[in-house]
């Protein structure tokens, strides 16, 4: 599914679409036909869909395993194979959010990311499990993650892969499920709902270990400040020689805008309150609005 949009493969190999479900009576779209000879005699091994946004046709495209290893794409006109048959077969695949890159899982064992268009080939990188994961998903448009239920007596292994082969691994005694979103991925178990997500800029600039960046250096200047230390001019004087006041401002602001807790949210808009009182010319507007939000 996608949006207000539906896929289905039937039991005989054929697809239909549906690109709008509330619509009344449903328009459904029969896709090209698939042949038994280009899925090896068997059901697809793994299924996924480009949607409609993302595609030079502005039609959804179906991307379906094969058993003899490649991957074929089906739209309403045609049924391409993308002859990708040294990677294959695959068990799981995933298209990020975007629609310009694909995750695939083989039967070997091997994680293999790929742009739609099958033209780059990215990342390789062997998690070395002895089963499919539960679960192949994108965060958002940075990383993929993978997730093994092994067994109940056992930890869940969630396995986040980045761009270049680096690997973070997380572990759970309750079963997950999750859910993808355009700029993260929602991890949800009996107890919780967690969201894991990349680190915006704005909040790596002010928190990064011995980062100089100005909202940084401004967020320092309020807590000296806080403490009546001299320090808190200095710090001034040293973000207007780089004329970059109104940057560590808005970098504050931004900062407290991806920030969940409401202490730290509170603590960067003080400081962004802060830095623009030194501002000689500063539209408040976006402070305000953000203020309201939060």
């Amino acid at each position: 599914m996608w949006g207000d949009g539906l896929v289905v493969l039937t039991r005989r190999n054929q697809l239909f679409s549906v690109n709008n479900l509330s619509e009344s009576p449903l328009k459904i779209t029969a896709l090209a036909a698939v042949s038994s000879e280009q899925l090896g005699g068997r059901s697809p091994t793994a299924m996924t869909i480009i949607e409609p946004q993302f595609t030079r046709s502005n039609t959804v495209e179906v991307l379906l395993g094969s058993a003899t290893g490649t991957i074929l794409v089906v739209t309403e006109a045609t049924c391409q194979d993308q002859d990708v048959r040294g990677k294959g077969p695959f068990t799981k695949m995933a298209v990020t959010p975007s629609g310009k890159m694909l995750a695939c899982f083989t039967e070997s064992g091997m994680l293999w990311v790929c742009s739609t268009d099958f033209q780059k080939n990215l990342t390789e990188f062997n998690p070395r499990a002895q089963k499919p994961p539960t679960q192949l998903v994108w965060c958002g448009v940075d990383s993929v993650m993978l997730y093994w239920d092994i067994s109940k007596d056992r930890d869940k292994l969630l396995l986040m892969v980045g761009p270049h082969g680096d690997w973070v691994k997380y572990s759970y005694r309750a079963p997950l499920v999750l859910v993808p979103e355009c700029d993260g991925v929602r991890i949800i178990s009996n107890e919780k709902c967690e969201f894991l997500h990349r680190v915006p800029k704005s909040t790596e600039d002010v928190f990064k270990i011995g980062s100089l960046e100005p909202a940084a250096i401004l967020h320092d200047a309020m807590d000296f400040y806080e403490n009546k230390s001299a320090k808190a001019d200095e710090h001034i004087r040293n973000i207007k020689a780089r004329a970059a006041l109104v940057a560590a401002v808005d970098g504050c602001i931004d900062a407290a805008v991806h920030e969940f807790d409401p202490p730290t949210q509170r603590r960067l808009l003080k400081a962004a309150a802060y830095g623009k009182c030194f501002c000689e010319y500063y539209n408040a507007d976006n402070f305000v609005e953000n203020c309201k939000t939060l």
